[in-house]
Order: structure tokens, then C-alpha cells, then sequence
């Protein structure tokens, strides 16, 4: 199956060639349909549809050509004549826009529905459509004030929330140790209380499962009314930012073939986006190792590793995996597929061949070992990115569940060492990780997390088993 996906994505496809001002509004009239009969869950279906109707819709050309620039990366060069599906995009998006502000309205997501109105006011919605859409932010303008002076806090501890997961921060007493028979591991240098959070940090690269695109940032994996990719019409964001960092990193690298990349092994997916990250950073100062081989970690302070050469130097256990034929013939063809599909946007990333450049430089020939030496990384570091769900009664919140929104692959998380007995733990807002200790540490104490198998929850020669079979130890 790997190489028939290979022959779907190497054919040269433009960027934009999904997008239809048609099916777009074919899907908001299907919207509108659900819309009409006034029930909770029909209003939630056309929510969904208008989002599809959203990210099936145009880009207007001028916004593309912004994106671009901004970003400033090879992707420009790729673009060829994609616009010329744009011209007439931006009527049905402005409606689609305002249609589904009217879904948030009534649902009672009085925030989402303003920044759906500014989005349909901006593109230029239907003169015959503005006297509703002001009635409505007045309306929505006017709910939130009573809130704020009701006391109800609810938005202002969301906008907390965003802005600790926004921070990457790590504990002054945190550092990084290394042993022959720990390899690195994660200690503290001073007494930690417990409950304290000693790490928060967003990953290298991650990968939202299919079932959330419609729902969730492709970037940050925040729950949001979102924006479309411009050119694609798999993939949302929660807004400018996240959609110019993700194109500006990896998505361009993807984005003309996402139809048919969605349904690969998301280790595919993964992988792909660590390598466009990786080398998208490769600039000047950031000492990044252009080889695949191992670099020698002193002790210290986590500071002394950058992301990139944290993430080159991450295990692989490849003797353990590779000795299995039928894993290792399954990885190279994993690659195989990789290079053969994005090797040639990837190669505008590499340095060009000179007679002055050093054995260091990453050739065509090197890529596919770049591939399968991140590929054979994320089989024992990559983390499952996971959210609770909740329920109210009571007058309180309950836990209900926990579902995984994705994978990703985070610098420092991945230097903490298992125990099954934790004295830590992750938890999750978007795809930003904090790992926070669940009892006090005293100085000299190393930081465990639980990779899975956990006492309590599975016996010990279960446990032993599992983790030699996925870790290798």
C-alpha cells in the first residue's frame, strides 16, 4: 500500500486545486437546510457543514500572496498559477462566515460568533446581510458585558489558559544528567513542592487525528471556529498565527497532497513534518548536526541543547528494531515513500553542492537516511497528545473520559526517563505538554514520568513485556 500511495502523491499537483467556489456552496445550502429546523443538533450539523463550505471556498489571491510573503520560505516558488480558483471565493466565504456566525449565536458560543462576523465583514459579505451581521455582534457585544459584570469569569480563565500554554517555560531547578546506564535523564538541583508544573513546552512537530480537522487547530490542536488552510481544503486554524507558523514549517511541504496524506500511518505524517521543521530551522548559529550520526551530551543545563539538536540526537534503538526483517522492510518503504514524494520540495531546504562545503552537508542520497533515522525516533519518543472529557451535574465538572487528539514529538518531554511508579505526570492543553510533579522532590532526585504501563493497572510481568516490546528496555 505504501507504494501505491508513492505513485498518488508524486504526480505534480497544484496548489488550490481542491478549492470550489461550487461545492462550497452547495455545502452551505446544505448548511442552511439543517440550519432551518431551530434544534440544538441540527444547528451543530450545519455548524459542521459551514466549516466544510469554509475550507472548500477560494482564498482571495491577495491574502494568499500575503501568507506568502510573510512566511518567506521555498513554498512561494511552488505556487505556480494556484490563484487563478480565487477570483470568485471571496463572496461565498463571506456568507459561509456569516451563516455559521449565526450557528454560534444560537448555540450560545457568543465568542466564536464574533470572530466569525469580523472574518465575514472583512471579506466583504452580501449588502443585504450587514444589518444582520451588526444586530448580531451588538447582541453578542452585549451578553459578554452582562457577563463581565455578572461576575462570570469563564472567558477570562480560558484567555489564562491560553497564555500558560503559550509559554514554553522550564524550572530553574530542572536539568539534564547523564550516565552510561541512564543515558539522559531529567533531575531536579533543589527542593520541588508537589503539585509544581517543571516543564511546559510545545512539540517539535505533531500530527491532529483526521476525526478532530473540523474541530480542532491543525497547528496547536485548540478547539476554535476555525480559518482554512488557503490552499487545501483538509486542514483549519485557530487563527492567522498558527496558520503562518504551520505553513512557514512543514505544511507547505504537504499541503497539495493532504487529500491523500490524511490517510497514511500517522508515523508517516510525523516524520515528515520533524524533517521540514528540522531543516526549515537550519539557519545560521543554531549549530543543528546536518549528519544522522550520534553527538556526544554532557551534563547540564537544558539550555546548552537547542530543539534541533535535541530532536537529532533522540534515541532510535535501531539495532533492536531493524533486527526484525519485516519491520525494517517496512520502515524503508516508509521512506522510500517520503523521498519520493517530498524530496524535491525538501532539497530547496539542503545546501546546494559546492566544491567548498563540508562532508556535513545532507545530500539526496543522505535524506532518505535522515528520514528513517526520525522515522525510528518516533517508534519509542513520540507522545500521544490527549484531552479530557467532561460532564456537568451537580453544580460541578466531572472527568469523564480522556481522548487522543494526536501525536507529537516534544524536545525535553522526551528526555524524561519511565518509571511505573511516576512521580510525575503530562497533562495537556492543545498539543502543549506540562509535566508536573505529583510528590516533593528533594535535590538530586531525577524526574520520572509513566510512559503507559503503571502499577496498578497492569502486572508486573505485563508491564516488563510491554515496555521491552515498544521501548527496548
Amino acid at each position: 500500500p505504501h507504494m501505491d500511495v508513492a505513485t498518488l502523491l508524486e504526480s505534480e499537483v497544484p496548489y488550490g486545486h481542491r478549492k470550489s467556489s461550487d461545492r462550497a456552496a452547495q455545502l452551505k445550502e446544505k448548511g442552511n437546510s439543517y440550519f432551518s429546523k431551530s434544534q440544538p443538533a441540527d444547528t451543530l450539523r450545519a455548524m459542521r457543514l459551514y466549516t466544510e463550505a469554509i475550507f472548500c471556498a477560494p482564498w482571495p489571491e491577495a491574502e494568499q500572496r500575503r501568507l506568502m510573503s510573510a512566511a518567506g520560505n521555498p513554498g512561494a516558488c511552488l505556487l505556480g498559477d494556484s490563484t487563478q480558483h480565487a477570483a470568485d471565493g471571496a463572496a461565498i466565504l463571506a456568507t459561509c462566515f456569516g451563516n455559521r456566525s449565526a450557528a454560534f449565536y444560537d448555540l450560545g458560543n457568543v465568542e466564536d460568533c464574533l470572530v466569525d462576523i469580523g472574518y465575514a465583514l472583512e471579506l466583504g459579505a452580501p449588502v443585504t446581510s450587514l444589518q444582520k451581521l451588526q444586530n448580531r455582534r451588538s447582541n453578542c457585544l452585549a451578553q459578554l458585558k452582562r457577563k463581565s459584570n455578572g461576575g462570570c469569569h469563564g472567558n477570562s480563565v480560558a484567555q489564562k489558559l491560553e497564555t500558560v500554554r503559550s509559554e514554553s517555560a522550564v524550572c530553574d531547578d530542572l536539568c539534564v544528567r547523564f550516565t552510561e546506564e541512564k543515558g539522559r535523564y531529567m533531575e531536579v538541583t533543589d527542593t520541588v513542592p508537589s503539585g509544581r508544573c517543571v516543564l511546559t513546552e510545545e512539540p517539535f512537530a505533531a500530527v491532529l487525528r483526521e476525526e478532530f480537522l473540523l474541530t480542532h487547530c491543525n497547528h496547536c490542536f485548540k478547539e476554535a471556529a476555525l480559518i482554512p488552510c488557503m490552499w487545501c481544503d483538509i486542514v483549519g486554524y485557530c487563527g492567522p498565527g498558527c496558520r503562518q507558523l504551520s505553513w512557514r514549517r512543514y505544511h507547505w511541504v504537504e499541503c497539495r497532497a493532504m487529500h491523500i496524506w490524511i490517510k497514511v500511518d500517522w508515523r508517516l505524517q510525523l516524520c515528515l513534518r520533524v524533517v521540514s521543521t528540522l531543516l526549515s530551522g537550519a539557519l545560521p548559529g543554531l549549530g543543528i548536526p546536518l549528519s544522522v550520526g550520534s553527538m556526544g551530551v554532557p551534563s547540564g543545563s537544558y539550555e546548552v541543547f537547542s530543539d534541533c539538536e535535541i530532536v537529532s540526537t533522540l534515541v532510535t534503538h535501531s539495532d533492536d528494531i531493524m533486527a526484525d526483517m519485516v519491520q525494517k522492510e517496512t520502515l524503508e518503504k516508509m521512506c522510500e515513500v517520503l523521498a519520493r514524494c517530498f524530496g524535491g520540495s525538501l532539497s530547496r531546504l539542503l545546501p546546494q553542492p559546492s566544491s567548498t562545503q563540508d562532508s556535513s552537508s545532507l545530500s539526496d542520497g543522505s535524506l532518505k537516511a535522515l528520514f528513517l533515522h526520525h522515522l525510528l525516533q518516533l517508534h519509542c519518543n513520540s507522545h500521544s497528545v490527549t484531552t479530557v472529557t467532561t460532564e456537568q451535574g451537580g453544580g460541578r465538572l466531572d472527568v469523564v473520559g480522556e481522548v487522543v487528539l494526536g501525536a507529537g514529538l516534544y524536545c525535553r518531554t522526551s528526555l524524561f526517563n519511565h518509571s511505573c511508579f511516576p512521580n510525575a505526570i503530562c497533562r495537556f492543553l492543545g498539543n502543549s505538554v506540562s509535566v508536573c510533579v505529583i510528590q516533593k522532590l528533594s535535590p538530586g532526585d531525577e524526574v520520572t514520568i509513566c510512559y503507559g504501563p503503571q502499577v496498578g493497572r497492569m502486572k508486573t510481568a505485563d508491564r516488563k513485556a510491554e515496555l521491552k516490546k515498544k521501548y527496548y528496555f
